[in-house]
């Protein structure tokens, strides 16, 4: 602290204040509200903040003159420090500091590191003056030791690089292009966590720039998760494509959606395991780059997820969908051959109904139609989702009795509850 309020002259014979969320939010039963304002205030704090020094305890181990700045980025890339959720509201605030060159340190054994952001660096700080000693002549470098410095310099390069999508500025978490908010923000939280469930609305919201009232004034993770939707409001269709686990395996954590209608089809959690995210934006870009123009995202209300989607709706009678089944579209007599990706489900006594991720053949969401609604221009079925799968053209055609339906419209209105 004593080097940098050196450097800032942040003291000049002024009390220097010091703000640690450990410390200074409460947590006592009596002081509820106090801490709904400290963390309703967060944003402004880090904001505001002339300095923001990280402390973890890795990296107060290390000095931060004895290794090369290639091991210092990969130390912070892979510390503590990154993988926790709190800690991106921390760094996206500091980044987005009113310095060109930001205003992020982090602690190492001898004294701060800045992280520059405009050069996209590191600037070393010691507490402790170096040694006056010259510097030794550098030798000629033989072509082994130049390729071997090329390489490290590309490594360098992606760390680099990897510390800049890691520590996003709330501005970069801004809807830009083809991307919404919910992608920018589902890909700056990956691979951190959360010791408390019920944090991530907050900070999801924060750094979204919400106001965090509807949030903190309910309790539990999954009622605070459905608010932020509500607030984010735009949320890409694809997300209905997203075929989650139902066993988790080492590799592979399951992140289960909600239970309770409307919001049935939505994460419990965007702390998802990568693989589902990367799912989120395949079908995302599969839908941007067909050749119907679809609506690639949905409007997230109070009733549930209002989308645009061409699908299949089978005829009402009670039916079989066993795991490979072919179906038959009424109008054209075109049959298509229907996968299951999980365990086939028995009977049904309504309306079951596939919406494809693109057309008739590509992945589909299998779902259960529960009621209808009339809208100005057609009807909108609620529904929900009962399982996912694939599509394709029958080549053999099958004869006798088949499951039968009608295509729907390539913008047929859903609203997944």
């Amino acid at each position: 602290m004593t080097a940098l309020s050196s450097i800032h002259r942040v003291t000049r014979y002024r009390p220097m204040a010091l703000w640690i969320d450990t410390l200074c939010i409460p947590v006592a039963p009596h002081l509820k509200e106090y801490r709904k304002l400290a963390i309703r205030l967060l944003g402004q704090t880090f904001y505001d903040a002339k300095i923001v020094l990280v402390l973890d305890r890795e990296l107060c181990s290390v000095g931060s003159q004895k290794v090369s700045d290639l091991e210092l980025g990969i130390r912070i890339v892979s510390g503590g420090w990154m993988k926790r959720l709190w800690t991106l509201q921390e760094a996206a605030l500091s980044v987005e500091s009113k310095s060109s060159l930001g205003k992020m340190y982090f602690q190492m054994g001898d004294g701060p590191v800045h992280w520059n952001k405009l050069l996209h660096t590191f600037q070393h700080m010691p507490s402790k003056p170096t040694s006056s000693k010259p510097l030794p002549h550098p030798r000629k470098l033989t072509a082994l030791a130049s390729n071997v410095q090329e390489i490290k310099e590309v490594l360098l390069f992606g760390v680099e690089d990897s510390i800049i999508g890691r520590l996003p500025s709330v501005s970069d978490l801004q809807p830009w292009g083809w991307d919404i908010q919910f992608q920018r923000l589902a890909r700056a939280v990956q691979n951190r966590t959360s010791s408390k469930s019920e944090d991530e609305a907050i900070c999801l919201a924060s750094l979204a720039e919400f106001d965090l009232s509807n949030i903190l004034s309910v309790q539990t993770a999954e009622e605070r998760m459905q608010h932020f939707y509500l607030l984010l409001r735009e949320i890409p269709a694809a997300i209905i494509f997203v075929q989650l686990p139902i066993f988790s395996t080492p590799d592979h954590i399951p992140t289960p959606n909600m239970k309770n209608a409307p919001f049935r089809w939505a994460p419990r959690s965007l702390l998802l395991h990568l693989t589902e995210v990367m799912n989120v934006h395949l079908a995302y870009a599969a839908q941007r780059f067909a050749e119907a123009e679809y609506r690639m995202y949905g409007i997230c209300e109070p009733d549930g997820l209002h989308i645009e989607q061409e699908g299949f709706v089978f005829q009402p009678e009670e039916m079989i969908l066993y795991p490979t089944c072919v179906f038959e579209d009424v109008d054209s007599k075109e049959q298509y051959c229907l996968t299951w990706y999980g365990p086939a489900l028995g009977s049904f006594h309504r309306e079951v109904a596939l919406i494809f991720e693109t057309t008739i053949c590509s992945k589909v969401a299998i779902v259960h139609i529960e009621k209808r609604c009339s809208r100005e221009n057609g009807t909108e079925p609620y529904e929900t989702i009962l399982g996912h799968g694939s599509v394709s053209i029958q080549e053999e055609p099958v004869h006798g009795e088949l499951v039968k339906g009608i295509l729907t419209p390539f913008n047929q209105k859903w609203c997944l509850a």
